[in-house]
């Protein structure tokens, strides 16, 4: 079994409890560039495509490298460069917020209990803010979509997206299916960013990387 991670050296518990199960910890960026060199040199005879997931990278540099991509990125760059084949075959899939995340991360996505008998959703961004979301079995399709026909995506960029909602259609839905009361509170970058670690006691890093992805949002970065 290898667990891939960015940081083998982690002291995350389930980090460590992989390395106790006999897990082979290996770094992110090391496995992905060796994927990607197999891929490219060895399957020349029969690779159609290369289908790559990242985030589009602002040509301002407001958000250069979000810490959740940066072996993406790097990735991309390296490979462009040193492995031709890359950038003629390539087909690059910007990913939205996967609906998921409410289930998966509901102290980051979902309605926060302020206090008693009051929740609130909170984003670092507007109220009309149209955030983009996906679901996991879209990206299914769109995959089989670019295997029926690789040539027509070859060298380009696909944005998915399966619907643009606001915070305030949120928490339309929330009350509709729910029936539970909320208000929208929108919180600067840094504020937010300092709410889940003061809250929920998370690692730095991983508020962080949610400060930056949700605020990529407001700035229409996310998915281009």
């Amino acid at each position: 079994m290898r667990a891939v991670t960015r940081n083998p050296d982690s002291p995350s518990p389930k980090a460590q409890a992989l390395k106790l199960r006999g897990a082979d910890a290996d770094r992110e960026y090391q496995q992905g560039r060796a994927i990607a060199e197999v891929v490219l040199t060895a399957a020349l005879e029969t690779l159609e495509v290369f289908i790559w997931s990242s985030l589009r990278i602002l040509a301002n540099g407001q958000f250069p490298i979000t810490i959740c991509t940066t072996s993406t990125v790097k990735l991309k760059s390296q490979t462009s460069s040193s492995l031709p084949l890359y950038r003629i075959l390539y087909t690059e899939v910007w990913l939205s917020a996967f609906y998921q995340n409410y289930l998966h991360l509901p102290t980051v996505y979902g309605l926060q209990k302020t206090s008693p008998g009051r929740y609130c959703l909170i984003y670092p961004v507007n109220p009309g803010t149209k955030m983009p979301f996906t679901w996991v079995r879209d990206l299914g399709r769109l995959v089989l979509k670019i295997m029926e026909d690789p040539a027509r995506f070859h060298a380009k960029t696909v944005s998915l997206v399966s619907e643009f909602i606001s915070p305030m259609d949120q928490l339309g839905i929330w009350k509709k299916e729910v029936s539970v009361q909320a208000q929208f509170e929108s919180l600067s970058k840094e504020a937010y960013e300092k709410r889940p670690i003061d809250v929920h006691g998370y690692d730095p890093k991983f508020a962080l990387t949610m400060a930056e992805n949700m605020t990529r949002v407001e700035v229409g970065a996310l998915n281009g």
